[in-house]
């Protein structure tokens, strides 16, 4: 049950978080709307989360941040290929940033209230695992 709740979680912040990149990319600083195009990358980022949580669960804090920093990177060119990796990198910061925080929050989320304490980068026990 724990499993399908931590699942759930993590398919809703890849769906709210495809919808922050691309209103970061598209209207900052303007108005933010929920327009066709943010409706359209929902989908397509909880499939690549489905899949990405597999490394997600086997690395760091600073590999699942690595993760997601490529994660624009790989959904950019599933859905347009060279062209979507040219609209990735014309947005960099947005997408980059949003990505980088989406991995953070995805494998807080999968280790969220386990006994599996997550590892700091270097593979060193976080200050609650040290004795």
């Amino acid at each position: 049950m724990v499993e399908v709740l931590r699942f759930s979680m993590v398919m809703l912040i890849a769906a709210a978080m495809s919808v922050v990149g691309w209103q970061l990319m598209a209207h900052f600083p303007a108005v933010w709307e929920f327009d066709r195009t943010s409706f359209g990358l929902i989908l397509p980022s909880i499939f690549l989360w489905a899949f990405l949580i597999a490394a997600v669960r086997r690395t760091t804090v600073a590999g699942a941040v690595a993760i997601g920093l490529l994660s624009p990177l790989l959904g950019g060119f599933l859905l347009g290929g060279p062209t979507g990796v040219g609209i990735v990198l014309s947005a960099w910061p947005a997408a980059f940033l949003t990505g980088a925080f989406t991995g953070l929050l995805i494998h807080r989320c999968l280790f969220w209230d386990d006994a599996r304490e997550p590892r700091l980068a270097g593979g060193r026990a976080e200050p609650s695992e040290r004795k």
